[in-house]
């Protein structure tokens, strides 16, 4: 049904949402709770100043002690006149809308980075009925799925992440979004995700400088990039800012880079920037078409239906038990935990994210079973499980390396400095054993050590073929 997107005939209360809002009858105003983090990482930047007579001084707004917010307040537009910004209030189960309020003895309004960057972000104008969790997903899921021309399986998963984006201001982790395949498909991706997405802004030639330009830590935007040749710096710069708390100097002060970014880094395929982020890769389809941006009347009604799911169920998020059992690896684990713990009131939904999720766990598996370093896991793995073995050399376990590496089929030889280096990044610290040259004692906190990073690199399966190993049965023992 086609959402009447009007603006409300006033600026005071609105009627309460109804306790079970109806899917069919999603045309009216559906006001619901919105809440802003403003403790160092705002979700949307509030200016307040002191009333008539102050010094005109601003500064954010506070947060209780616990880290709540005291003031429930959303940026939103007038759908009328774009440019035009507004607040919107929740208070006691209503909605209001307004220029400013006084809140505290203080006026609150829209910052000044809001009309700075307004042409780059799209702003939601106040929220409507989105029926339930499994409906809202499913709209966001089949939007994603057309526009894009997607798979099922992928649509579903970008469709957590794009949940996930309403919600980065109390969330631990927000994982970045790896794309790589087709560039048309890419950029075909990357605008549908800016219809649904929370204050998009779609971002190209960017760089270490410019990213640090960006109002991340006052705005928290989701960034929509398209790069595909990433410098190393600027690869660093995205890895390091998934998750709150990093700090990089900008001109005489710190800003936190944190927020939720998606970023097309070409056509090669590989999980790319590191643990914690979701890979996507997109093939060329047979039936892509050029296609029209969406009416705004339709980008409006995607963006306030999911501003309701964000402000009806902040505390629900904020205050979720990230605790979601699987037998992942630690870096699929977290991504799954903060994907899950933005569906609300339905554990199917939720459950779902760990089936879309094992592939990519499974593919970061293989990467790290093939890698050097896993590798010489397992070399020195099979030297812990030799009977009367105290102590092994560095060229031991080069030669052990290349024999294993000669039965996949790689030509690849490994020098023992090599190895040597390989060891000390696994954190296995070599010492010189006498004449022999400088190799590992396998005391029983060595021995512990490399089963944990064989379970860490390679997974459970590695102890089932060791029924003597104390280590492998505790390991084993561990997960029954």
């Amino acid at each position: 049904m086609t959402d009447h997107l009007q603006e409300p005939t006033s600026e005071v209360s609105q009627p309460e949402l109804p306790s079970d809002p109806s899917p069919a009858n999603d045309g009216g105003i559906s006001p619901a709770a919105v809440s802003i983090a403003t403790a160092g990482r705002e979700a949307a930047k509030l200016v307040s100043s002191d009333k008539e007579g102050s010094s005109g001084h601003t500064q954010p707004l506070e947060a209780r002690s616990d880290g709540a917010p005291e003031v429930p307040l959303e940026v939103v537009c007038d759908f009328d006149e774009p440019t035009h910004l507004k607040v919107m209030k929740w208070n006691h189960g209503k909605a209001e809308l307004a220029n400013y309020f006084d809140e505290n003895g203080r006026r609150v309004q829209p910052g000044p980075i809001y009309s700075a960057i307004r042409k780059a972000v799209v702003l939601p104008n106040y929220p409507i009925r989105y029926g339930s969790t499994r409906t809202l997903f499913e709209a966001v899921r089949s939007r994603l799925e057309q526009q894009a021309e997607l798979p099922q399986p992928t649509s579903s998963l970008l469709t957590y992440w794009v949940l996930m984006t309403w919600f980065a201001d109390v969330l631990p982790l927000a994982p970045t979004l790896v794309i790589t395949g087709n560039e048309y498909q890419a950029d075909l991706l990357l605008r549908a995700l800016a219809c649904v997405c929370r204050y998009p802004m779609m971002l190209a030639g960017i760089n270490p400088r410019t990213l640090r330009m960006l109002p991340t830590d006052s705005l928290l935007p989701t960034l929509l990039i398209y790069e595909a040749r990433l410098s190393p710096a600027m690869q660093s710069l995205l890895h390091s800012s998934k998750a709150p708390g990093y700090f990089v100097p900008v001109r005489g002060r710190v800003q936190d880079l944190y927020c939720p970014k998606a970023i097309y880094i070409g056509g090669q395929v590989g999980p790319g920037l590191g643990g914690g982020a979701i890979h996507i890769n997109l093939l060329p389809s047979t039936t892509a078409s050029l296609k029209h941006p969406l009416p705004r009347r339709i980008v409006s009604g995607d963006q306030n239906r999911l501003l309701s799911y964000r402000v009806e169920n902040y505390r629900k998020v904020r205050d979720a038990d990230l605790a979601l059992p699987t037998s992942f690896m630690p870096s699929t684990a977290a991504v799954a935990q903060v994907l899950a713990a933005v569906i609300v009131d339905d554990d199917e939904l939720k459950q779902g994210v760990i089936s879309l999720l094992a592939s990519v766990d499974e593919q970061l598996r293989e990467a790290r079973r093939n890698s050097l370093e896993s590798i010489i896991i397992e070399a020195v793995l099979g030297f812990c499980h030799e009977p009367d073995r105290h102590q092994v050399l560095v060229a031991e376990i080069g030669q052990t390396v290349n024999g294993i590496y000669q039965n996949l089929g790689e030509r690849l030889q490994v020098s023992d400095e090599k190895v040597g280096h390989a060891l000390k990044r696994l954190g296995l610290f070599t010492r010189r054993l006498g004449n022999k040259g400088r190799g590992l004692e396998l005391t029983k906190d060595m021995q512990l050590l490399v089963h944990e990073l064989a379970r860490l690199h390679q997974g459970q399966a590695v102890f089932h073929d060791q029924p003597g190993c104390a280590y492998c049965q505790t390991f084993t023992a561990a997960t029954d």
